[in-house]
């Protein structure tokens, strides 16, 4: 089998796994397809719309300001344009961070003296992002501990999620050192154990940024300001399908750490994983199943697909122009 049939056939099997899960949700009972008639009224369209528009905006300002301190005076606009492309690609590639692949892939060929500081900051960006998302997520739990003692599997994510958060906050504290860089050991520890040429990337990324710490803790504040307009994003949608009970405690928490989970490669754009992840721990909170979580995160895949497609235009006008150059150049030659 060709590498391109081995691909295709990869793609296939993706789409048919989030296809599934989609379909056994909306067979439990977890997943109402009818909740697209709300995008059929301007008003909730327009504040979605604006909703992820801001958000996109808040992520292009973390990486540019990322880029701008490798001393890259790269343009916003330029920027956003990669992000919406990639936001494009997101429902092509499987998982949250496929448009990430194709962003740095225009980056690197605007900018190809920049290849290192490409990988870096593209890269750091996406860990920043997962670092936001799981400190709202733990934040909302530690808030809620009196929950803990009448849910074991609650306690349990807990402590999971906890310890996911320690590791990491040691992780970069320990890149960010100079001295622990300077040891033999590390590089020999990392040679050995199981992904850790992809540990040692993230760990070169931070540590290039060690005299830069106002930039990842800014970059960290844009994180926490853009998932706290994801979750209004699906709190609005939970309002607008008339549901008011939930406490908004449970959807910090189960919103970032949901779109955590969007983020693993089995499927485009998440769609499938963003569902049942979002089902399962708003059912962990609360302690009873609701499709609330569910619905509000199809609604947020199905208005991001829209500002898709704003990013697929730009893609096919990127491509035009670069074809219309090169006939310009073929005729001055002829």
């Amino acid at each position: 089998m060709s590498k391109f049939s081995q691909q295709s056939l990869k793609a296939l099997l993706k789409i048919a796994f989030a296809a599934g899960l989609i379909y056994w949700m909306v067979q439990r009972g977890a997943l109402d397809l009818e909740v697209f008639h709300l995008l059929t009224k301007p008003i909730y369209l327009l504040l979605f719309l604006l909703i992820i528009l801001a958000q996109l905006v808040l992520a292009t300002l973390r990486w540019v300001w990322l880029v701008r301190s490798q001393k890259i005076p790269i343009p916003f606009r330029y920027a956003l344009s990669l992000t919406f492309v990639g936001i494009f690609f997101n429902f092509f590639i499987p998982g949250g961070v496929g448009g990430d692949v194709v962003k740095g892939y225009y980056f690197l060929k605007d900018y190809p003296e920049k290849r290192t500081v490409a990988a870096i900051t593209i890269l750091l960006d996406r860990i920043i992002g997962v670092y936001g998302m799981i400190l709202i997520g733990l934040g909302a739990l530690l808030l809620n501990l009196e929950l803990l003692e009448t849910r074991p599997a609650l306690k349990s994510m807990t402590a999971g999620v906890l310890l996911f958060f320690l590791l990491m906050s040691a992780f970069f504290a320990l890149s960010l050192s100079r001295r622990f860089r300077t040891l033999a050991s590390v590089d020999r520890i990392l040679e050995v154990v199981p992904g850790g040429a992809f540990v040692q990337k993230i760990y070169d990324a931070f540590h290039s940024y060690r005299s830069e710490i106002r930039v990842l803790m800014g970059g960290l504040g844009i994180s926490l300001a853009a998932q706290f307009l994801l979750v209004g994003f699906i709190v609005l949608a939970a309002r607008s399908m008339g549901e008011t009970a939930i406490p908004l405690s449970a959807f910090f928490f189960a919103v970032p750490l949901g779109a955590v989970c969007m983020a693993i490669p089995v499927a485009p754009a998440g769609i499938g994983i963003g569902q049942a992840s979002v089902f399962f721990l708003f059912k962990l909170f609360l302690g009873y199943e609701t499709p609330v979580g569910p619905n509000s995160f199809t609604l947020y895949q199905a208005v991001s697909f829209v500002w898709g497609l704003v990013g697929g235009a730009i893609y096919l006008k990127k491509n035009s122009l670069k074809r219309a150059n090169l006939e310009t150049i073929e005729n001055a030659v002829d």
